[in-house]
């Protein structure tokens, strides 16, 4: 866990210990008062799972229009385990040159898996010679 998200969340945890303190000495009934507990602390639940985006974690956002594949990492559907299989892609956006790459999760496609190593291999071709 970065140090970044490790004080983000240290942050909102005062927060609420901060509001539940406060709910505390008020007179409001004790249903809205947690309820005001549980409404902020699923809000940090939904922020933290926002921030997993700018961590450097895969995005599962749409893949750019148009987009140059850099690397590939792929992992095949295992029967035995009955695990889905998932595609990494390493991927720089065609209309925005100037940013920097980005990390991609997919599910796993057979057709699509086959597309990238040939992708790949012709890239190794083209820089080796």
């Amino acid at each position: 866990m970065s140090l970044a998200i490790l004080g983000l969340t240290s942050g909102f945890i005062l927060v609420l210990i901060f509001l539940f303190i406060i709910t505390l000495k008020t007179d409001l009934t004790l249903t809205i008062k947690f309820l005001a507990v549980f409404v902020i602390t699923g809000f940090y639940i939904i922020q933290y799972e926002s921030l997993q985006q700018y961590s450097g974690w895969p995005s599962t956002d749409d893949l750019p229009e148009k987009f140059v594949l850099i690397a590939s990492d792929v992992r095949e559907p295992d029967q035995k385990t009955g695990e889905k299989g998932v595609m990494y892609w390493w991927l720089r956006d065609s209309a925005n040159v100037d940013q920097p790459p980005r990390a991609f999760q997919l599910p796993y496609e057979p057709e699509a898996h086959k597309k990238s190593e040939q992708v790949i291999e012709e890239q190794k071709k083209v820089v080796s010679t």
